[in-house]
């Protein structure tokens, strides 16, 4: 009975391979595997939408680095203090950024990243031309693919934003500075697919005017704030999309 059952890791089926990997950062399993047979080589040349974390000990003369960036994979960048070229992974699908630097926000450009659908970025120690740059490229349809964004920090609405139809899921927070009303007129217009929205912080309820009601296809509006004073906010915001479900 045990004659069946395989013995040497190189013998396993590649999807319990797969579910061990759950469990492993891929690098690691590279430097571990890589030209043990053909059959890993393979294995790892067919690894596609896997998982990167890159960390301030990385560099750009990693091997696995250099094996993995080409393909189409989720990023994840730990620390501010990285060092890596993001240039290298131009076919990233997700990038996560958790503390956004200078250095890190001018390589995030759409003719770099054109098959990104998965955008996070960090609160950013302080604000800068580059990041500004983002926020107009993702509302004017700068990322054609993204659907998916989540910002810690507030778009400048101060240049025009053209349409940005792919986009489905918007996540805004503003903490400690306040979130403007305009804003989020500006995001239901650039964003007329928008299906959920989520903004938490302080609210700019100082100028609240009458503005047009749209016919937007939102589902999902969240507003998450302590001010004591949200009901004014809340009402101002719900009566400019009537048809949320």
């Amino acid at each position: 009975m045990s004659e069946n059952i395989p013995t040497r890791f190189e013998d396993l089926a590649n999807e319990i391979i797969l579910d061990i990997l759950d469990y492993l950062d891929i690098r690691h399993f590279y430097r571990a595997f890589f030209g043990l047979n053909e059959r890993i080589n393979r294995f790892l040349c067919s690894l596609d939408n896997i998982s990167l974390v890159l960390l301030p000990s990385d560099d750009d003369n990693d091997q696995s680095i250099e094996y993995f960036s080409p393909r189409n994979i989720r990023l994840m960048v730990a620390d501010g203090s990285c060092k890596i070229d993001l240039k290298r992974f131009s076919n990233v699908r997700s990038l996560k950024i958790e503390c956004p630097t200078d250095s890190l926000l001018v390589q995030i450009q759409p003719t770099l990243f054109p098959q990104l659908d998965y955008l996070f970025l960090g609160i950013s120690n302080r604000w800068n031309n580059s990041l500004n740059e983002i926020h107009q490229a993702i509302f004017s349809n700068g990322f054609p693919l993204l659907r998916t964004c989540i910002l810690f920090s507030e778009p400048l609405t101060n240049r025009r934003w053209l349409v940005s139809a792919s986009l489905r899921i918007l996540i805004i927070g503003t903490y400690p500075h306040l979130l403007h009303v305009n804003t989020y007129r500006a995001i239901l217009i650039s964003c007329p697919n928008l299906v959920r929205l989520t903004l938490f912080g302080r609210f700019d309820h100082n100028n609240l005017v009458q503005q047009s009601t749209y016919s937007h296809q939102l589902n999902y509006l969240s507003l998450q704030s302590d001010e004591p004073s949200l009901n004014v906010v809340i009402d101002h915001l719900l009566s400019q999309v009537p048809n949320l479900k």
